[in-house]
């Protein structure tokens, strides 16, 4: 563990180590990284109550252990959909079946309520503490709650990871299979 503290005009990187000529190097790559767990969109999608999505979904995340019903909806963001949102990373298989199954939920919930004349869904805040006590309960005993840091976490050594689903494509795809209405107010 040799931190950085800077470069010198010849190409050395200069470290605590490395003397005051630094580590002669042929190419230096910046990683900056990333924030999995900062989910959201990269641009302000507000409420009614004027409440930013990230920080609704990270209020959400501390207090009830999740923020959506299936990585999709969010309660107080009617009309509000995500594909690819909390909890809905894979590393047991693809991220493609996973967004096509959300799109197919979507789609499918758009359409009754088109059907039905009505004009606003939002998500039963019930239904999202229901489905997240669930998500909590399938990762235990499972690798991602050692306590270790690790890039799919929230904040803290043993969180619940924030991106990852803890199931099969298969359980996902059943969980997503037909919309259903009393998961949500319809107006």
């Amino acid at each position: 563990n040799d931190p950085v503290l800077g470069l010198t005009s010849s190409g050395s990187i200069l470290t605590s180590s490395g003397g005051s000529d630094g580590h002669k190097v042929d190419v230096i790559i910046a990683a900056t990284g990333f924030s999995v767990t900062d989910c959201g969109p990269q641009f302000e999608v507000l409420n009614a109550a004027g409440a930013s999505i990230r920080e609704v979904w990270r209020r959400t995340q501390e207090r009830l252990g999740g923020s959506t019903l299936f990585g999709i909806a969010t309660p107080s963001f009617p009309n509000f959909f995500v594909v690819y949102g909390p909890h809905t990373n894979t590393i047991l298989g693809s991220i493609t079946f996973f967004s096509e199954c959300a799109a197919a939920y979507i789609s499918q919930c758009i359409s009754s309520i088109v059907r039905s004349g009505k004009k606003c869904v939002e998500v039963r805040e019930e239904e999202v503490v229901r489905y997240n006590a669930w998500i909590k309960k399938k990762f235990v005993g499972r690798p991602e709650l050692d306590s270790c840091s690790a890039w799919y976490k929230g904040a803290g050594s043993g969180a619940v990871p924030v991106t990852n689903f803890p199931g099969s494509m298969l359980e996902y795809a059943w969980l997503l299979r037909r919309w259903r209405m009393e998961h949500f107010t319809v107006k």
